[in-house]
């Protein structure tokens, strides 16, 4: 009951932030879309003023009957020329504008910075800040559905620098909720490979556990793909726990992503969870208080996933690719860091003893090298496993 009633008032906190959000949004897109439009009715004002007096110094120009009339028409005709180039400029810059469209601000964006005229300053420079609005927008979006880490934190960063936190205050509340999230499930995960065997076998040691311990269990065998007619007991439960290699709980738990979870398990499991404490599963033990805070994680993240998910889901994975490369050397890297590569010595020109030694050594047989773990992955309990993929953060 206590958990139900702090999710309830968390996400009556989390509602009033977005009405708030929402409210400064609009009022900010209002307040754009005001001062664009008026800004292309003095473009369109300026442009058929600039065309009139374009077509009243052609007529001059051909009116002329002196020398020294022609060469005033022509000065005339000349200036009628350049204001008519800068308000066709401006014109289309306001209506790019306008229209809210990046397939139109680029083209005419790039037009007027190559041709650099006098006048077009005001108006070009509102171009670039809406298409740098819409880029970072789309760049959010993009970031949110893959739901990469390092992503998010690059698009947050984006619209923070351009100074667009009230014109996408949604978008960002949304992405900062998420990110949280996400960043949550990534320290569960760590926490879990930082368990020690003996915090493990603690509760291995249990004849007859608590329900809450059973229950617990339970729902990280669930969300790890296992069927309930596998687990209908504490012996059950041990047989998946004390499983060894490939079939290591620590080993599934950092291969194990949202997208990889049956939508039904989760929801299972959510109910299961909900039952309990997180400060009174700790205090049953260290290690099912750690398995308990990653279920709990795992479980709410794939339950905001659709129930049904597209390939695009899919492919894309929680924290990068849905099945990422060993790093290499067997390093951690932080969150948005790309793994650092050595860069390969060059072969140098071998001499010829060297040589003769190479082909004595293909006579007698080479040597076998020890077989080493995978790209020096985490050693646990005899076994080499995977460097979390959580790591990754989208790095391909």
């Amino acid at each position: 009951a206590v958990v139900s009633t702090q999710s309830t008032g968390a996400q009556r906190q989390l509602e009033e932030q977005t009405a708030r959000a929402r409210a400064e949004e609009e009022a900010a897109l209002r307040k754009q879309k005001d001062v664009h439009t008026k800004n292309q009715e003095l473009a369109e004002k300026e442009f058929q003023a600039a065309k009139s007096a374009e077509v009243q110094a052609e007529q001059s120009v051909k009116d002329s009957k002196s020398d020294r009339e022609l060469e005033i028409a022509n000065r005339m005709r000349d200036g009628a020329l350049v204001r008519a180039q800068r308000a066709t400029i401006n014109k289309d810059l306001a209506d790019a504008t306008v229209a809210r469209d990046v397939k139109l601000l680029k083209p005419v964006i790039s037009k007027a910075e190559k041709k650099r005229v006098s006048g077009t300053e005001n108006y070009l420079l509102q171009a670039k800040k809406l298409y740098e609005q819409l880029q970072a927008a789309t760049q959010l979006q993009g970031a949110t559905f893959d739901r990469r880490i390092a992503d998010i934190e690059a698009a947050i960063h984006a619209i923070k620098k351009g100074g667009f936190e009230v014109l996408l205050a949604v978008e960002l509340l949304e992405a900062q909720v998420l990110l949280k999230k996400l960043k949550r499930i990534q320290k569960a995960a760590l926490e879990v490979q930082k368990l020690s065997q003996q915090t493990i076998a603690i509760m291995k040691s249990y004849n007859k556990p608590p329900d809450v311990v059973v229950q617990v269990m339970r729902s990280v065998f669930l969300l790890l793909g296992n069927k309930s007619s596998e687990l209908q007991t504490w012996p059950d439960i041990l047989i998946q726990l004390n499983k060894i290699g490939r079939d290591n709980t620590k080993r599934r738990i950092q291969c194990c992503v949202p997208e990889d979870i049956d939508y039904t398990a989760a929801r299972k499991v959510e109910l299961i969870l909900c039952k309990y404490d997180e400060e009174l599963v700790f205090d049953t033990t260290q290690a099912l208080g750690v398995f308990y805070n990653w279920a709990e994680c795992i479980a709410d993240e794939r339950l905001a996933l659709p129930a049904v998910l597209t390939e695009k889901h899919k492919s894309s994975g929680l924290f990068g690719a849905a099945r990422p490369p060993p790093l290499p050397e067997g390093g951690m890297v932080a969150s948005g860091t790309p793994p650092i590569r050595k860069k390969k010595a060059e072969k140098k020109p071998e001499t010829k003893a060297k040589k003769d030694g190479k082909k004595d050594g293909k006579k007698d047989g080479k040597k076998r090298k020890k077989s080493q773990g995978v790209n020096g992955g985490i050693r646990i309990g005899g076994e080499n496993l995977p460097v979390p993929k959580f790591l990754y953060n989208g790095d391909r």
